[in-house]
């Protein structure tokens, strides 16, 4: 949606963000493997919310990359200029499950 992200579980129980609640995403892939092989890739994929939780969106979410990058094209340019602006003044920003500050990376404390 153009004001954010509905989500709906199984139980059709539906949440909602505003694109202004999220503090940031992160997103990966692991390789699944039998005997050795690959023989599939699942996405896994969390987005971090300004009150400090985090809600993980289902492998099984149909099309779950292509959301990623949508999640992603709205919620970076609503907080890259407050990260950067923190890191420019010496104070440190929180992205997600990550601490910026110029002594460097570190996890966010829960």
């Amino acid at each position: 949606f153009d004001k954010g992200l509905e989500l709906r579980d199984f139980f059709f129980r539906s949440r909602s963000f505003l694109w202004t609640d999220l503090s940031g995403i992160s997103s990966s892939a692991t390789k699944l493997t039998l005997l050795g092989k690959a023989i599939s890739t699942r996405p896994v994929c969390k987005i971090f919310l300004k009150q400090g939780k985090t809600t993980e969106l289902s492998s099984k979410i149909q099309g779950l990359p292509e959301l990623i990058q949508i999640i992603k094209s709205h919620d970076y340019p609503l907080i890259w200029p407050g990260i950067k602006s923190d890191v420019r003044a010496g104070r440190a920003a929180s992205f997600g499950n990550i601490t910026i500050s110029k002594e460097g990376l570190k996890p966010t404390r829960s």
